[in-house]
This record gives structure tokens, C-alpha cells and sequence, in this order.
């Protein structure tokens, strides 16, 4: 029985002993445990408190950049696409191909009918010319008819006042008249000479194309005229001589001329005169004419114009068919396949534009005074969490997010904090290709110490100037 007990008493010692030395180990383990999850907390907080004092962190951030959306500007069927999403693109590289047989044919029918107007405008152009010759030069005889018509007219009722009142003078005037057509008549010559001479040099230059043919029309309106005033003078010459043969009879017969036909012939002049009036009347009333070419001329040159116009627009509507790149870039969006009908101003693909990536985000308004243009900034993505991506503050937005928001959060006195929209651009095309637009994003902007130290300067002499 004392064997039996002091066994006992010998497994209960034992048991004792190995529960004290479990419990032992686990203490052990758990202070282990402490220890260690206080030195990471430590070690974790300070380097958050370092992080914090140091930069400005937000997760309000998006990588984005700048697209170019690729539309067609005409409407037709797409015979060539030979973009793919993913493709690096150069500027003018081709992307889109429209069929452009409906264009082409626009395009040639437009010019004929250009060409067959600019041809008749040429002929209006000219007819236009040789009537306003004809006319300046149908109005110049008949104001030299009219005007030769008036000195004989004047003429003959000179002589008519002579047959009534002149007596033995009469042949001494006569002769006096004889005298004076005959110098009239080496003028006239004198005149048709250089003015022949005149014409047949402005002949030679417009056949030499050094004058234009308004001036050789002009040098033939002359010489017509000089012609018609040598007939006339020739005419007068002739009837003077005629009046001073008859003046001769009568003072042979010793009588008067006869003062009826005197009076006959003044009457005949004064329907001469009448007659060159009237022609004369007749010649400008075709100028109406040449104005009412004149207008049609110009309505022609209209026209011209307008289908110059059109040719213009076809020549476009025909390179527009044609789509290239006018970035380099990379096509992330691809909206349309060969056989498809484009619609006029239908978006065909997207491309992104190359060094355009940039990150958006937004801060707290407390801590815009720590950044300004230039800091320095690290970027986390969700996509490479232990990848650090770095990059520059670019700008700092001069509004808040919600300044421009329809329903503003709290209302519009709420005096809630407000966020800054800040671009940040990377360092690098090469270095940030894995960043794709539209990723989340974590930005730390390192501070700038001498922002923070000009602010509070600022704050300090404000201070100073109310005390004061």
C-alpha cells in the first residue's frame, strides 16, 4: 500500500512539472509575439510619421492621358483598315481607306463642267471686247458726222445771210471761203496722214503684243475720224467753190444769188444734222447692250467661281476618303472593320497620343501649400503594388473639383473640405509603358520645406501688420 501511494504521489509530481513547463513555453511565446508585433508597429509608425511629415499622399488618383478620336468626314463603304488595337502609329501613317470611286467621279465631273464654263467665259469675254470696240467706235462716227453736220449747217445759213444781204462782196467772201477750206482741207490731210501713220504703229505693237487692242480700237477710232473730216472738208471745199463760181456769174450778170435755195440748202443741213443726231442717239443706246453683256459676264464669272468651289470641295471629299494618323500614338479602340458603311463624322478608332500618360489627382486643400510645380512624386498602381513609378508635379488646378459641380456636397456655404485637382507627369516614355490609362492610382508628393516656410512668413508679417 505505501508502494501504491508513493507512486502516486511520484505521477503527480511528474504531471505537475510538465503542465508547469508548457505553460511556461507559451508565455515565453506569447511575449515573443509582442515584442515583435510592437517593433513592427513602431517601425510601421515611424515610417508612416516620416512618410506623412515629408509628402503629400491621396488615393484619389487615375493615370489618363490624351486621345485622338479618328473620325470619317465622309460617308462610304471601308475597303482598307489596316489598324489593329495595339498598333504604334506614325503621323501620317494610313488607318482608314473609304472607297473613293463615287468621289473620284464627283471630282472629274465637277472639273468638266469647270473647263466648259471657263471656255464659254473666254468666248463671252471676247465677244464682250469686239462689241465695246464697235460701239466706242460706231458712237465716235456718229458724233464726227454730227459734228461735221453742224458746220454745215452753220455754213449754209452763212451763206443763206449772204444771198439776203451781200452784193458785189460777195465774190471776195467767196473767195475768202475758198481760201479758208483750202487750208482746212491741208489740215484734214496733215490729220489723216498721222493718224494713219499712228495706226499702222499700233498695228505693229499689237501684232507684237506690246499695246492691248483697246489701244489699237482707239488709234482706228482716230484715223475713221480724221478720214470723215477730210470728206467733210473736201465736201465744204467743194461747195465753196461751187458758191464762188455762182457768186462770179452773178456779178457777171450783175444780180444776187438766188435766196430761195439758199434757204433750200440750209434746210437740207439742218436735216443732215437731224439725221447725225439721230445716229448718233442710236449708236449710244447700244451701250445698253454692252452693259447687259457686261452683267452677263459677270454673272458667268460667278459661276466660274462657284465651280471652282465645287472642284475644291470634291478634291477634299476625295482626300478625306483617305484616313491617316496626325498623332503618334498607339490604337487602343477600334470601332469599325473593312465592309462596314461609315457614317459622316462617325468616330472609327481612338489613339492614344505618345507622351500624353499622365496622373490626375486630387488633394486636400490644407495640404496644398506643401507642393508646388516640379516636386518630386512616387506612384503606386493597384496593377504593380511594389513597383514605385515616379514622376513631377506639372500643374496645380486654380479651382476645386466642385467649384463647377450642379449639386455641390453640403451646399454651396458648407464649409467642407475641398479637393485641388494636381496633374503630375512621369519621368520617361519608356520607363512607364506598363501604366495603362484609366488605372487607380497612389501618389506621395514630396513636400517642398521652402513653400511651407514662405507661407508661414507670409502668415507671421500678416499677423504683425494687424497687431500693428
Amino acid at each position: 500500500m505505501n508502494d501504491d501511494s508513493e507512486d502516486n504521489q511520484a505521477a503527480g509530481l511528474s504531471r505537475w512539472r510538465r503542465r508547469f513547463r508548457v505553460s511556461e513555453t507559451r508565455h515565453v511565446v506569447a511575449l515573443i509575439g509582442f515584442g515583435a508585433g510592437f517593433v513592427l508597429a513602431a517601425v510601421y509608425g515611424v515610417n508612416w510619421w516620416i512618410t506623412a511629415m515629408n509628402t503629400v499622399s491621396t488615393d484619389e488618383a487615375r493615370v489618363t492621358a490624351s486621345y485622338a478620336t479618328i473620325s470619317s468626314e465622309v460617308s462610304g463603304k471601308i475597303v482598307k483598315f489596316p489598324a489593329e488595337e495595339g498598333d504604334l502609329v506614325r503621323q501620317g501613317d494610313l488607318l482608314v481607306e473609304i472607297d473613293k470611286d463615287e468621289y473620284q467621279s464627283a471630282l472629274e465631273e465637277a472639273e468638266v463642267e469647270l473647263k466648259r464654263a471657263s471656255a464659254h467665259f473666254q468666248e463671252t469675254q471676247l465677244q464682250f471686247q469686239a462689241m465695246t470696240a464697235t460701239v466706242s467706235s460706231e458712237i465716235s462716227r456718229a458724233e464726227a458726222s454730227l459734228e461735221a453736220a453742224g458746220g454745215m449747217l452753220k455754213e449754209k445759213v452763212r451763206m443763206q445771210e449772204l444771198a439776203k444781204y451781200v452784193g458785189k462782196s460777195q465774190v471776195e467772201q467767196s473767195e475768202a471761203g475758198v481760201r479758208v477750206a483750202d487750208s482746212n482741207l491741208a489740215r484734214a490731210e496733215v490729220d489723216l496722214k498721222k493718224a494713219g501713220l499712228d495706226l499702222e504703229r499700233a498695228k505693229s505693237l499689237f501684232e507684237k503684243q506690246f499695246i492691248a487692242a483697246k489701244d489699237l480700237d482707239d488709234a482706228r477710232t482716230v484715223y475713221d475720224s480724221a478720214l470723215a473730216t477730210l470728206d467733210r472738208r473736201k465736201g465744204e471745199l467743194q461747195q465753196l467753190k461751187a458758191d464762188l463760181q455762182l457768186a462770179q456769174v452773178s456779178k457777171l450778170n450783175n444780180f444776187r444769188d438766188d435766196s430761195p435755195l439758199a434757204e433750200v440748202r440750209t434746210l437740207t443741213a439742218k436735216s443732215d444734222v437731224r439725221k447725225a443726231d439721230a445716229d448718233l442717239r442710236l449708236a449710244r443706246a447700244r451701250l445698253a447692250e454692252v452693259e447687259a453683256h457686261k452683267a452677263r459676264l459677270a454673272a458667268e464669272e460667278s459661276m466660274i467661281e462657284k465651280l471652282r468651289l465645287k472642284v475644291q470641295s470634291q478634291k477634299r471629299r476625295l482626300e478625306s476618303a483617305t484616313l491617316t494618323s496626325p498623332v503618334n500614338g498607339v490604337v487602343v479602340r477600334k470601332t469599325a472593320n473593312v465592309g462596314d458603311i461609315a457614317q459622316r463624322g462617325q468616330a472609327v478608332l481612338k489613339i492614344i497620343i505618345r507622351d500624353t500618360l499622365v496622373v490626375r489627382a486630387n488633394v486636400r486643400e490644407t495640404y496644398v501649400r506643401h507642393i508646388g510645380p516640379g516636386n518630386t512624386v512616387d506612384i503606386y498602381v493597384d496593377a504593380y503594388p511594389n513597383r514605385a513609378f515616379t514622376g513631377k508635379v506639372k500643374l496645380i488646378g486654380d479651382t476645386t473639383d466642385s467649384e463647377f459641380a450642379l449639386f455641390k456636397p453640403g451646399g454651396p456655404y458648407a464649409r467642407l473640405e475641398q479637393m485641388i485637382p494636381v496633374e503630375i507627369s512621369l519621368d520617361g516614355d519608356t520607363n512607364n509603358r506598363e501604366l495603362k490609362p484609366g488605372m487607380n492610382a497612389s501618389v506621395y508628393i514630396h513636400r517642398s520645406a521652402s513653400l511651407g516656410t514662405a507661407t508661414n512668413n507670409k502668415k507671421q508679417q500678416a499677423a504683425g501688420k494687424t497687431s500693428q
